[in-house]
């Protein structure tokens, strides 16, 4: 995928191959993801960008991009090993992504691109994961 990725995605997987690019480019999808698994699984992915003229490339063209990331598991149950209900989390996860291509050559092109990851991972209940609570798995 990172050698061939050179339509809007590319902000993500592979600023170099928008070096080339001369028109401006977007891509938004969302999808169910693993729906089997459970209920409320998502990924969602946005990106864009747009060929500029930047001063310190004297004159020559470049690409600046960025993207939108988002996946999250939905409710997910926590169960011990006997299959007693301890909580719920939701996890998910979201990246933002810049980046910027220009050509070096007429067929090798260079890219940089910076990225933040942010992972979460949220109680439903105000003393699971972080406290283990021995009312919860206590058995009669």
């Amino acid at each position: 995928m990172t050698g061939l990725a050179d339509e809007a995605d590319a902000t993500y997987f592979n600023p170099a191959g928008l070096a080339f690019q001369t028109t401006a480019k977007a891509d938004i999808n969302y999808a169910n993801w693993l729906p089997g698994m459970y209920e409320g699984m998502g990924y969602a992915f946005a990106a864009g960008g747009a060929p500029v003229r930047l001063p310190f490339l004297h004159g020559r063209g470049a690409f600046i991009g960025g993207s939108l990331t988002y996946l999250t598991t939905g409710e997910v149950d926590i169960v011990n090993e006997r299959g007693a209900f301890l909580g719920r989390f939701i996890a998910w996860q979201g990246v933002a992504s810049v980046c910027i291509a220009a050509p070096l050559t007429s067929t090798l092109g260079a890219g940089i691109g910076l990225k933040l990851a942010r992972s979460v991972h949220t109680s439903m209940e105000n003393d699971w994961p972080w406290e283990f609570n021995p009312e919860l798995v206590l058995e009669p």
